[in-house]
């Protein structure tokens, strides 16, 4: 029987007697679609970051992650999904991070997931994906509506080079860590919000790197796309990237505590 009132009874999420998950350390192999993009008004993206965070930059990053196996720790019949997000480069107290702005997922149960444990920006979304040889169209639509917000396309090279082994930033540096902000409001309107911090993902082992292939990417932004990004616009695309990586995660770190 659980008690809940136990001096020692771990709090894993709700409800607390008959939790939906179990916090702990998951790993999950996925691939990975990377866009990066230049944007015509960078002041719009800094605006929507964070202090103490800076962002000084003029890309975004579009990732769209196709979870495929789910290597250990998650709950029995736990489904795939498949997920796009939006991340900047920023500095925290002048070292790089990678600010993780939002994340459509279409698995609820995945959202629950990491808004609960974590705080993780997760919002609803629905994302198809067409196959034509080696090339891959996305889709991100509405999930209540059904409408269409994006589109992403990619067409890889014809030479690549087959790197594995963990993940690097280069000359042997790690990549810049993903933050986010976790915000929980009060239930009063009247007060500040009960939680509010920068939290960073922490990993078990650095992400490993089973595959890679380069090569050119384009996005289309619809009406029904975010407006923030809209009004950032999309100039160009540069760098486009595959991936097929594995993350084992342990949890994450609290940064920055705002109140």
């Amino acid at each position: 029987m659980v008690d809940v009132n136990e001096k020692d009874f771990r709090y894993y999420g709700m409800p607390i007697h008959n939790p939906l998950y179990k916090q702990g350390r998951v790993c999950h192999r996925e691939d990975i679609v990377r866009l990066t993009l230049t944007v015509e008004n960078p002041g719009v993206l800094a605006d929507i970051v964070p202090v103490p965070l800076v962002y000084e930059d003029d890309k975004i990053i579009i990732d769209i992650n196709v979870v495929k196996e789910l290597v250990s720790g998650f709950p029995q019949d736990f489904k795939l999904w498949i997920e796009m997000g939006v991340k900047m480069l920023v500095t925290f107290r002048g070292k790089p991070k990678t600010y993780l702005c939002e994340l459509y997922a279409n698995n609820i149960n995945a959202l629950f997931l990491d808004r609960e444990f974590f705080g993780m920006p997760r919002v609803p979304g629905r994302i198809s994906v067409e196959k034509s040889g080696n090339n891959s169209k996305f889709t991100l639509s509405d999930y209540e509506s059904n409408r269409d917000m994006l589109h992403i396309s990619f067409k890889p090279f014809l030479e690549n080079p087959p790197p594995q082994g963990p993940l690097s930033g280069g000359k042997g540096r790690k990549p810049p860590e993903l933050i986010w902000l976790k915000y929980i409001p009060s239930v009063s309107l009247d007060y500040s919000p009960d939680v509010k911090q920068l939290v960073q993902i922490k990993y078990g082992g650095p992400p490993v790197i089973r595959g890679q292939t380069l090569g050119e990417g384009d996005i289309e932004l619809l009406k029904d796309a975010p407006d923030y990004l809209k009004e950032a616009g999309i100039r160009k695309t540069g760098e486009a990237i595959y991936r097929d990586m594995e993350f084992d995660v342990c949890g994450g770190t609290v940064l920055h505590k705002y109140i």
